[in-house]
């Protein structure tokens, strides 16, 4: 826990670097958090139960001019970590802080299960989103309406998998193997073929390469073949995912465990986005509960 800590300190301290931070901690661990913010960082108190704001923190949508909450249910990821009380109604604190508008949607849809590219599309694992844990059973006809409703998305991208490793806690999100860098431009993860993640990653890759974006471009497809491995304290591995990365203004904070591929993957995101600055942030910690500093982040528009 005290890595845990040092860590989630770490990285708040270089999103300040380039922009506001806006904290969010219980109560009892509200005088310790203060007193290791950043000059500038806010804290806003709430009873959270988890760390991984991405999953259930509310999305940022432009309607009508205007800025919206958008607050999808949250069950923590299929009812697995009791109790989840806080976390479902960190949506409602939050838009309160902001004063914007809360859309609460009767739907369960972590934000980690979705990469969208800015242009209204969006891609999502399937047996990540429907899963029946989430919301009974779904169809993809009925998930691609309500992400029309309300986000704005004119077309989803179906992966078939996500990573093995992930089936144990979210099911799979795609933040941890593809994401948009661009309207027609997508990072995927790939393995070599002694991983047992092989197969299911080349059927991902397939898709993506046979896929179009809602304006009807071709997406160019570009591979991310490195995916560390961390051990665990009871002696498991798991996978670090260099594209659970979080943007910032000025900067894009990459996941590392101080890997051999941390240098060759610094050049790629510093190639990928010129005008930010690749900053390799520690991640054992959040490697453990299956996540990277893109799920303990959201982020949030200017007024």
């Amino acid at each position: 826990m005290e890595q845990a800590y040092d860590e989630y300190i770490e990285i708040i301290r270089a999103v300040s670097t380039y922009e506001c931070v806006i904290v969010l901690c219980r109560e009892e661990d509200k005088d310790r958090v203060a007193r290791n913010m950043p000059q500038g960082a806010m804290l806003v108190v709430h009873p959270i139960d988890d760390g991984w704001i991405r999953d259930n923190g509310p999305l940022a949508v432009r309607s009508a001019g205007s800025l919206v909450a958008v607050d999808f249910g949250f069950n923590s990821w299929g009812g697995r970590f009791s109790p989840w009380d806080g976390d479902s109604t960190a949506g409602e604190t939050l838009a309160h802080h902001f004063n914007v508008p809360r859309e609460p949607v009767p739907f369960v849809l972590e934000g980690g299960a979705i990469s969208f590219n800015g242009g209204g599309t969006a891609l999502v694992v399937e047996e990540c989103v429907l899963h029946l844990n989430r919301n009974g059973d779904v169809s993809r006809g009925q998930f691609e309406a309500l992400v029309s409703t309300y986000l704005g998305v004119d077309k989803v991208i179906w992966l078939p998998f996500g990573l093995l490793e992930d089936l144990q806690n979210t099911d799979g999100h795609v933040d941890n193997l593809a994401v948009f860098v661009a309207e027609d431009r997508v990072l995927a993860q790939v393995v070599d073929r002694g991983n047992p993640n092989y197969d299911r990653l080349l059927q991902n890759l397939e898709v993506l390469r046979s896929s179009r974006n809602s304006h009807g471009e071709p997406l160019n497809v570009e591979i991310v073949a490195s995916l560390p491995y961390a051990e665990m304290p009871d002696d498991s591995m798991r996978p670090v995912p260099y594209l659970n990365f979080a943007i910032t203004n000025g900067s894009v904070l990459v996941p590392s465990i101080g890997s051999a591929s941390d240098d060759e993957i610094s050049r790629l995101i510093g190639d990928i986005f010129p005008e930010r600055t690749p900053t390799l942030v520690p991640s054992y910690t959040l490697t453990h509960g299956g996540g990277g500093p893109h799920c303990i982040t959201m982020q949030w528009p200017e007024p």
